[in-house]
């Protein structure tokens, strides 16, 4: 099996439908502090956004962290919950609530815009597609 560096990361799990600013906002404050990043995106089949597609924003917006191994992106199973027990060797942590209000529904739904510009171009470069397909 193959390992990773000894390095610990950081794990994000999320649906991350659309990446939107509040998303950037905490991985950035991890990367700013030189840490590593895992980005795990919930394979759901219920999401308006395909997960290839979540994938391919998440990787755009940081092209070059991706490049350089401070930060992965991977496709997780749809997780129901997080199982801890004690010792683990990890904590967890929740977002400020002011990052937490920002909402990918309010995204897609057009009442807010506040997605990075490499993540918007891919978003509504497919939104287009859908809308012409469903003509």
């Amino acid at each position: 099996m193959p390992r990773w560096d000894e390095a610990k990361a950081y794990f994000f799990i999320g649906r991350w439908c659309p990446f939107h600013e509040g998303h950037k906002y905490i991985v950035d404050s991890y990367l700013k502090a030189d840490l590593r990043v895992v980005v795990g995106i919930r394979d759901t089949s219920y999401d308006e956004i395909p997960t290839n597609l979540r994938y391919e924003m998440i990787a755009a917006v940081y092209a070059a962290e991706v490049l350089s191994g401070q930060l992965t992106v991977m496709v997780i199973p749809d997780i129901a919950q997080v199982i801890t027990g004690r010792g683990v060797g990890y904590s967890l942590a929740r977002v400020p609530d002011e990052i937490a209000e920002i909402s990918g529904t309010n995204v897609r739904q057009g009442k807010e815009q506040r997605v990075p510009k490499e993540a918007q171009e891919i978003y509504d470069e497919w939104r287009s597609r859908n809308l012409e397909e469903s003509k």
